[in-house]
């Protein structure tokens, strides 16, 4: 037997494991309902779609696939409120005396742009300090001249080889790249996304996670039409909105 469908019937064994000893706990005035028995398969059959291993799984007259698909299908922007768009307070890099307004702001990210030759790489690795210190510090976002994104990074990555000062990876060498427009030596930084990754609101969610799974990445950054950044998607979070719009599917269509 495949080792995919033993994982996948061990964790529904689990799940309804779970529900039976909630019975029983319950003196049995808790009844197991094809509803819950549909729950506990939920996530498994999920897995199995998503790794190929089945295309499609029937419950009475119910078809997983198909809430499924309607599911992953719903643009960004119409699920904003579940979840799937991570919104980054952004502040750009400035002098040395910004930063305590930086941190009352609660900045998540740093803002850069190619072609500006005021960087200073020492007052680079001051803010990634202040910010990191205080657990604000999530991103680094490069900006083309235009105002467009040309990249992001992340801070959590990035902000130890900027602080120690590693040869070649280091907050000077940084602030070089970006004034002479080094795009070259700026996307060869750890854990560097292009904004040929970046996703439009309008992208269905089972792109992002096709798009995600392709290129081995967790999170990817979401743009307006002009190319301009406007936060993150998060693969857990975008997951758990398309287990809850299958869910609604399936509650829809057993009405």
């Amino acid at each position: 037997m495949n080792i995919y469908v033993i994982i996948s019937f061990t964790f529904f064994l689990i799940i309804l494991g779970i529900l039976v000893f909630i019975r029983a706990k319950s003196g049995n005035r808790y009844e197991i309902k094809n509803a819950d028995i549909v729950v506990a398969l939920l996530p498994v059959v999920i897995f199995l779609i998503y790794t190929g291993k089945i295309s499609s799984f029937q419950w009475g007259d119910l078809r997983i696939e198909t809430a499924f698909k309607e599911a992953s299908q719903a643009a960004i922007s119409a699920q904003i409120t579940e979840i799937p768009v991570e919104h980054v307070a952004t502040g750009a890099k400035g002098a040395v005396s910004n930063i305590p307004k930086l941190i009352a702001q609660k900045t998540e990210a740093l803002t850069f742009n190619l072609g500006y030759h005021g960087y200073w790489g020492p007052a680079i690795e001051q803010y990634v300090k202040a910010l990191s210190d205080k657990s604000l510090l999530k991103y680094l976002v490069i900006n083309n001249e235009d105002g467009t994104l040309f990249g992001i990074l992340d801070a959590g990555v990035i902000a130890p080889h900027f602080l120690s000062n590693n040869p070649g990876v280091n907050a000077s060498d940084f602030a070089d790249w970006l004034g002479n427009n080094d795009t070259k030596s700026i996307q060869q930084l750890p854990d560097f996304i292009s904004s040929n990754l970046a996703v439009d609101p309008s992208v269905d969610k089972r792109r992002v996670l096709d798009m995600m799974e392709e290129h081995d990445l967790d999170k990817l950054p979401v743009v307006n039409d002009e190319n301009q950044f406007l936060g993150m998607v998060n693969r857990s979070r975008l997951i758990g909105s398309l287990i809850l719009d299958v869910t609604k599917n399936l509650d829809k269509k057993n009405e």
